[in-house]
């Protein structure tokens, strides 16, 4: 194909002649598909830690053994039954979510790479008369995506420890009350993982909104 020869007018040949010029592209936005894919992988990551923490700790609660315990003095062997499995869950969890976590900022990192060079395509096309120049990302632009990128992935690699110690907590006080028995210990545990699953999931909402 042959290419177009540009003709400038002799205001922007003037502009353009022996001249260093930096241009401004608009403020670098995510794309919404991309956030929304982003927004709802993680979510879908709280879900699948809600339903391990579930299914595992009340077969845990369901066995006869805890029954045998409960109904006689809440002893210590539950306790240290759930500490083990608890202390388990968040080794599993944290090492998933710091994985993830990582998994995560390389992928928001292209994406806004990719909306930030576009941007200053635009930038150029616009003000530059359709000339072709190769855009580049400021350092402070790169800088304020750094740290947007580290914040969410700081915060996404929190959520389990968070999780995980808020039910530990719950479930421990519960055990240890000398005014349940098995059935309201059962009853118990089912409010704190509901409860904890929909306060993480509002607050995860939120974050990514």
């Amino acid at each position: 194909m042959k290419k177009r020869k540009i003709k400038l007018s002799r205001k922007k040949a003037d502009w353009v002649k022996g001249r260093t010029t930096t241009l401004r592209s608009t403020p670098v936005k995510p794309n919404q598909a991309s956030v929304d894919r982003l927004s709802n992988d993680y979510l879908k990551q709280i879900d699948k830690m809600s339903r391990d923490l579930n299914r595992e700790i009340k077969k845990l609660f369901n066995s006869g053994t805890a029954k045998a315990a409960t109904d006689h003095a809440m002893d210590a062997s539950i306790s240290s039954q759930f500490r083990i499995l608890i202390n388990a869950l968040s080794s599993k969890w944290t090492k998933h979510f710091n994985k993830y976590g990582k998994s995560f900022a390389d992928r928001m990192t292209k994406e806004m790479d990719k909306q930030a060079v576009k941007g200053v395509k635009q930038a150029t096309k616009d003000l530059s008369g359709g000339m072709s120049i190769k855009p580049t990302m400021s350092q402070r632009t790169k800088d304020a995506l750094n740290v947007a990128i580290e914040s969410s992935t700081s915060y996404i690699k929190s959520v389990p420890t968070q999780y995980i110690d808020d039910v530990r907590g719950a479930i421990n006080r519960s055990i240890t009350s000398q005014s349940a028995n098995f059935t309201q210990l059962k009853d118990a545990i089912d409010s704190v993982l509901t409860d904890q699953y929909k306060k993480t999931q509002k607050q995860s909402e939120k974050r990514c909104a």
